[in-house]
């Protein structure tokens, strides 16, 4: 991906998928291959372009946020590659089935915490 600071057009609350920028509202509304690019989103792929992997390694983001990063990358991969991920489907559903695991062994180890006491 080409640094997200370089805005292609003034502004930057979109994110043009084609150019690889950031556009202002008035110049990427009409433009095809367009996304909403909230602030702490841009403020977090900024980070990601300008920090060593041991600093990207620390940051902790809000759910949220975390969610709309990986929805913009996952986006701009598929966009320039014009095919889905299957190993992004693949690692969902495995980290899908590792929660719902965990989930499952707290609660057998709550319950059995519960009827020894």
């Amino acid at each position: 991906m080409r640094p997200v600071q370089r805005v292609v057009e003034a502004g930057g609350q979109l994110l043009s998928l084609e150019r690889g920028g950031a556009l202002c509202p008035a110049h990427g509304a009409n433009h095809p291959g367009t996304i909403a690019l909230p602030l702490p989103v841009l403020k977090v792929l900024r980070f990601l372009q300008t920090r060593p992997w041991e600093q990207v390694a620390q940051l902790q983001l809000t759910p949220a946020v975390g969610r709309q990063v990986k929805t913009v990358l996952a986006r701009y991969i598929v966009y320039h590659l014009e095919h889905g991920l299957r190993s992004t489907v693949f690692m969902e559903r495995l980290r899908h089935s590792l929660a719902t695991a965990d989930d499952r062994r707290s609660t057998i180890d709550d319950e059995s915490q519960t009827t020894d006491g």
